[in-house]
């Protein structure tokens, strides 16, 4: 239990970042490109969404017994694998492009809170058990959860280093 709960204060705290800087961040900043990339920070958040759809699906299936159910993926690629990244991410762009920042925001927020709601439901042995669920593998369903929190740092990282070499506020 000591564990989970660091994970998921850990996690708290990582979006707790997140939010503070997105705050402070100008409106039309949010979905202005952070070059020389031609994704905005609205962008970087659907990204970011998507990637926790299907973490939330592997999750919701080991709260609540069964196959995880994917939501639409890149028609090449396999929801289940991490497969040719740029392609997938391309794909992923381009469905969450016209959408509001208003919009991207309260699906990111409502994913990662999802994420860790699924993580609060489960004991430490469906967590951190290796070969608990079929379709993971060998792999114990904390390397989920773990990959979505460092995919966050990661973006994040990302975020606040070109804000700084921009001399945006941080």
């Amino acid at each position: 239990m000591v564990m989970k709960q660091h994970i998921l204060n850990g996690m708290q705290a990582e979006l707790d970042l997140w939010n503070k800087v997105l705050s402070a961040m100008p409106a039309g900043q949010l979905e202005t490109a952070l070059i020389p990339s031609h994704w905005s920070v609205k962008d970087v958040l659907a990204h970011m969404t998507a990637w926790l759809t299907r973490s939330n699906a592997r999750l919701a299936a080991a709260v609540n017994g069964g196959e995880p159910v994917f939501p639409e993926w890149a028609p090449e690629a396999d929801p289940q694998l991490v497969e040719d990244g740029d392609a997938v991410n391309a794909w992923l762009y381009e469905q969450y492009r016209e959408l509001p920042y208003a919009e991207v925001y309260k699906r990111w927020s409502n994913a990662y809170h999802q994420l860790m709601t699924h993580m609060d439901q489960l004991d430490d042995y469906k967590l951190f058990e290796w070969e608990m669920f079929d379709w993971m593998g060998e792999t114990p369903i904390i390397e989920v959860v773990l990959g979505s929190y460092m995919h966050h740092v990661e973006h994040y990282d990302h975020l606040v280093g070109w804000l700084k070499e921009h001399r945006a506020e941080v």
